[in-house]
């Protein structure tokens, strides 16, 4: 993940990744391909990624929200 300069927080069973959206529809795109490495880690490693427990959320000004495009 600090290849694509994501931070993130992990726990036993749990991970929390985050990334500051400066250039919105950039790092929605490293955002993107950070999550896809981590989900075929987990497959190399006999480990499944809960989608139904996967969320994302966007956390901003109302300007910088109305910038991201989903």
């Amino acid at each position: 993940m600090s290849r694509f300069g994501v931070h993130f927080h992990q726990f036993a069973d749990d991970m929390q990744i985050y990334l500051a959206l400066s250039d919105t529809n950039n790092n929605l795109v490293i955002l993107d391909q950070c999550t896809n490495d981590v989900k075929a880690w987990y497959l190399q490693n006999d480990l499944l990624l809960n989608a139904n427990k996967s969320e994302v959320m966007f956390v901003g000004t109302t300007k910088s929200l109305e910038s991201v495009k989903m």
